[in-house]
């Protein structure tokens, strides 16, 4: 292995592809890690993610899921204002 360390151009390569293959795994479990065994729980196995199927077409998800999110948000912020005053008023 020492000898490889006399081409920089291979110890470049063996940089860069390495740090793609890790840079993919540590993307793979934000995203989908199932948490089983020493798997990160990603996002898609969070409870409460808000999923937005593809629909007829990409406009029409792209605004259905706009649409999931501004009544997330709208509903959010009700929960907040109630509950700042209830301890507003404690």
């Amino acid at each position: 292995m020492r000898l490889l360390w006399h081409f920089p151009t291979v110890v470049d390569w063996l940089y860069t592809q390495l740090h793609g293959v890790i840079m993919d795994a540590t993307e793979a479990q934000a995203i989908s890690g199932n948490s089983v065994g020493t798997n990160q729980t990603g996002v898609l196995y969070q409870s409460g993610v808000t999923v937005q199927h593809q629909v007829t077409d990409t406009p029409t998800t792209i605004r259905s899921a706009i649409t999931k999110l501004q009544n997330l948000v709208s509903r959010s912020a009700r929960y907040i204002s109630a509950i700042h005053a209830i301890t507003k008023r404690a």
